[in-house]
């Protein structure tokens, strides 16, 4: 994907701009690097301090300050628990102001900075929270107008601007739009842009939903969304953005059937029934090259591994080995569970919720880089239990829609992988440990974790009221 000189270059730079965002992963053998988890975007934004982790979470106002403090196995805030575990130091939750509807955050851990975007304005909101986690000061904010005027549509509602990723390499943040996306720097000035070009011979949309970026290698992943009725013989690309070569690309395959597609189609997926692909969410795994996108209506994978994948630059196209996966027999009374989506760095775990409904999941990606195609076999699923005792206005769970309400961090005592969720109300967060998830134990024959289980009590779910 890139030269060796060129690589080892990069990845010393994501190591000094990401460290304490996420774990240590171990990515092609025995080398270790440290990568930030949001490699996808989504409502939910940490920080990891090598202290305490802090939440950034979208609210009608503006945006929710949560840190968390874990104490060791168990989870609290400043204004939750036992207020013995809670160090001097350890700012109080705030809420940040800002002047319109956030629905999408990003956290810049180096340069601890968060930055918001919202589905019905074209500005973005840059929050410096330096002094916020150093001695509880009032963050910052600096609000920039990108000018951008169209709209995207979606399941979950339309947006102007829909999701934002911080990118290192750029010294900013990456904004999806309604036309495409722009690379920001934290002055506010568009430094790159690559919008759609819908005359072109093959029209490009990189409008999506939820988009990826692997910033080892400076990839943006832009699957086209499409709600499945009305499908065109140009929909249903995979695109991938070079940003730093500032070239575009579209996967060989289109991410349909070949009973839609003869040619292009992919044959494993007509055995699913599904027809074509509703990409609704991407997962990167920048230490291994994975990146899998999840299917709307059906628990449905599609993973490809990106460290084999093979550029052709004149005509515009590449190739990845890939794998269809479909994931039986799992708790999902809505059916979204591959709707949110992302895999949480030192464990290669990817952690799942379904927009809308109240079930998560957990899915065990590979550790090295594999040499063609691969499959997932260890994932489990599972029902939120209530929160009422933790979170008093919640009397049943429901996730977030759009944007997906989900990340994931390490922990910073035990160094165990972490999900973190938080409900539709915006008002109780879930913390997850995702090793306990994958091991919980399951009815017989499924991939739910058994109904007589205690997902609190056992210590895999942890819950915080807001």
């Amino acid at each position: 994907m890139k030269k060796t000189t060129i690589f080892s270059t990069l990845m010393l730079i994501i190591l000094a701009v990401l460290a304490g965002c996420g774990g240590s992963s171990g990515g092609g053998g025995s080398q270790t690097t440290t990568v930030s988890s949001a490699t996808t975007s989504g409502g939910l934004a940490t920080i990891n301090t090598g202290n305490l982790v802090v939440a950034f979470i979208p609210n009608t106002s503006g945006v929710s300050a949560v840190p968390i403090k874990q104490s060791g196995s168990s989870f609290t805030t400043a204004s939750y628990g036992n207020a013995s575990l809670k160090p001097e130091s350890l700012p109080s939750p705030v809420t940040i102001t800002i002047s319109f509807v956030v629905n999408s955050c990003a956290a810049d851990a180096k340069n601890l900075k968060v930055v918001c975007v919202g589905y019905n304005s074209s500005k973005v909101a840059v929050i410096d929270v330096a002094g916020y986690i150093s001695s509880g000061s009032a963050p910052t904010v600096t609000e920039y107008d990108l000018g951008n005027t169209v709209t995207s549509g979606f399941s979950g509602g339309s947006c102007l601007d829909c999701g934002v990723i911080i990118d290192p390499l750029d010294h900013g943040f990456i904004v999806s739009s309604g036309d495409g996306y722009r690379v920001v720097n934290y002055s506010g000035s568009v430094i790159k842009s690559f919008l759609s070009n819908p005359s072109a011979t093959l029209p490009v949309d990189l409008a999506t939903e939820n988009f990826g970026y692997d910033p080892v290698h400076d990839m943006i992943y832009s699957p086209e969304y499409a709600d499945g009725g009305s499908i065109t013989s140009t929909d249903e690309y995979l695109w991938v953005i070079d940003v730093t070569k500032g070239q575009v690309y579209h996967w060989s395959h289109r991410m349909v059937d070949t009973n839609s597609d003869p040619t292009l189609g992919i044959p494993e997926l007509v055995s699913t029934g599904i027809g074509s692909m509703t990409a609704d969410a991407v997962a990167m795994d920048p230490a291994t090259g994975i990146m899998a996108i999840g299917h709307e209506w059906t628990p449905l994978l599609l993973a490809l591994n990106m460290s084999a994948a093979t550029f052709n630059a004149s005509a515009g196209t590449f190739d990845a080995p890939y794998a269809v996966v479909p994931l039986q027999n799992v708790y999902s009374p809505s059916g979204y569970l591959t709707t949110g989506m992302v895999i949480e760095p030192s464990s290669h775990i990817m952690f799942l919720e379904g927009e809308f409904g109240d079930d998560i999941g957990a899915a065990q990606m590979p550790a090295t880089s594999p040499s063609g195609s691969f499959t997932v076999t260890s994932y489990t699923s599972a029902q939120m239990p209530t929160p009422t005792t933790w979170c008093p206005s919640v009397s049943t769970w429901s996730n977030v829609g759009d944007p997906h309400g989900l990340s994931a961090f390490t922990a910073v005592i035990n160094k165990e992988p972490m999900g973190l969720l938080i409900d539709s109300s915006k008002t109780c967060l879930a913390i997850v440990d995702l090793n306990k998830l994958l091991a919980a134990p399951k009815q017989a024959g499924t991939n739910t974790v058994s109904s007589t289980y205690d997902l609190v009590a056992n210590g895999v779910i942890s819950f915080i009221g807001i």
